[in-house]
């Protein structure tokens, strides 16, 4: 199999790889540009749910390139629904994690509904250490205009692996609605 090959299945299954790294972010599909289908979930993700998968890919609302991450609420109390990436980290290294959020024209999200930039740290054994929970929005959150939000934050003691987690609570009582997230960079400071 050649190189080539190699690198196409690669990108295929969304595995970071140098190019990425080279321009500084270590997020793959950070742009919810893969695949280029409204309505599925996106490539290089990984995520979770405490009920339904209530997120996907959409052309409703795009920071740039043509597509971004719709995230909805699950409709129960302290329900959440989240992706990640995970990386290998080393203690002391610093990193930025950034995206930009939008609140939907359609079904603004109303009552408790919040999003945050997590930042979930394990051991060598994969036992999480610490949880830091990063920059947040709201049911607030405009509209209209896209506003970046960033989490800067220190690999601590005895951290091997960082899951970088972009998540929406319901609240409780649960909220409703959906927003939008795009432009997602993770870069190491």
């Amino acid at each position: 199999m050649s190189i080539r090959n190699v690198i196409g299945i690669v990108l295929l299954l969304g595995v970071p790889c140098l190019a990425q790294v080279e321009n500084g972010n270590l997020i793959v599909n950070g742009d919810f540009e893969a695949p280029l289908s409204p309505g599925a979930k996106p490539t290089g993700w990984e995520w979770f749910s405490s009920d339904k998968l209530s997120f996907e890919l959409t052309d409703e609302e795009a920071h740039s390139g043509k597509q971004s991450l719709k995230l909805m609420a699950q409709l129960q109390d302290d329900g959440q629904v989240g992706i990640l990436q995970t990386f290998d980290v080393e203690e002391g290294d610093k990193y930025s994690f950034r995206g930009f959020v939008k609140n939907s024209r359609n079904e603004k999200m109303k009552g408790n509904i919040w999003g945050a930039l997590d930042v979930e740290w394990f051991d060598a054994e994969g036992t999480e250490i610490l949880r830091e929970t990063g920059a947040s929005w709201n049911r607030n959150i405009s509209k209209l205009t896209w506003k970046e939000i960033e989490t800067k934050v220190k690999v601590p003691k005895g951290a091997a692996q960082a899951k970088f987690v972009i998540r929406v609570m319901d609240g409780n009582p649960h909220g409703t609605g959906y927003c939008f997230i795009d432009d997602v960079i993770v870069e190491k400071q």
